[in-house]
């Protein structure tokens, strides 16, 4: 740092001293040299005995803090933030709060169609819980109705058996009755009754209706 004030200062110097020749002689113009630095605030020490010329402290001396000046200089002033005005604020409160509902008009929005879904599917499922308890109560509704048919099939065997016992063989209409309502094994039992009447085989007849009622009672107990 010093290295280069003291080449600023052989600078100026040389300038100056060009300048003093153009006006008329080396000591004139060192003079005003000398002149406008201290009017610059520098000081300037020049050797007794014609030597170097030094521009502000000599060699060896060590700066005190009073050194730095009078004191009297004020700091730089810092800018303040420039302040910002009163409409710009105001809007910047208006696109918040202009945020802040269209956020909360979009979680409303979501809730409601989430709370659809939801009923829709809770519609669909009661839809089809009904359906099923229908359908449920329908099959049940036709068991309990072939059972009576078959009760009422199994009563009609016994009568025609019981008319065959007494030697009585207009007992067809009773079998057709009871058909109908029963199962596969036991109609095949009542046809080979019928084949047996019609034979005037009523012995024969008898044992088929058992058979036919077996069948019958058999396949109630499974139900």
């Amino acid at each position: 740092m010093l290295k280069g004030l003291f080449v600023g200062l052989a600078a100026a110097l040389a300038a100056a001293s060009v300048q003093s020749d153009a006006v008329g002689g080396v000591s004139g113009g060192v003079v005003s040299a000398s002149g406008s630095l201290q009017d610059a605030g520098l000081r300037v020490i020049r050797s007794s005995d014609g030597g170097p010329t030094y521009l502000g402290e000599p060699p060896g001396h060590v700066l005190r803090p009073d050194d730095a000046g009078s004191g009297n200089e004020r700091p730089p002033a810092v800018s303040a933030a420039p302040a910002v005005p009163a409409e710009e604020m105001q809007l910047l409160r208006d696109q918040v709060a202009a945020l802040e509902q269209q956020l909360a008009q979009a979680r409303a929005d979501l809730q409601t169609e989430q709370l659809q879904g939801l009923n829709d599917q809770l519609a669909a499922l009661r839809a089809q819980l009904a359906q099923d308890q229908a359908l449920r109560e329908a099959k049940e509704a036709a068991a309990r109705q072939a059972i009576v048919q078959r009760q009422q099939g199994v009563n009609a065997l016994s009568d025609a058996e019981q008319e065959l016992a007494f030697g009585n063989s207009d007992v067809l209409d009773e079998l057709d009755f009871a058909y109908r309502a029963l199962p596969s094994p036991a109609q095949v039992a009542v046809q080979n009754a019928r084949r047996a009447i019609q034979s005037e085989d009523l012995g024969a007849a008898r044992y088929w209706l058992s058979v036919a009622i077996a069948e019958t009672q058999g396949t109630q107990l499974s139900y």
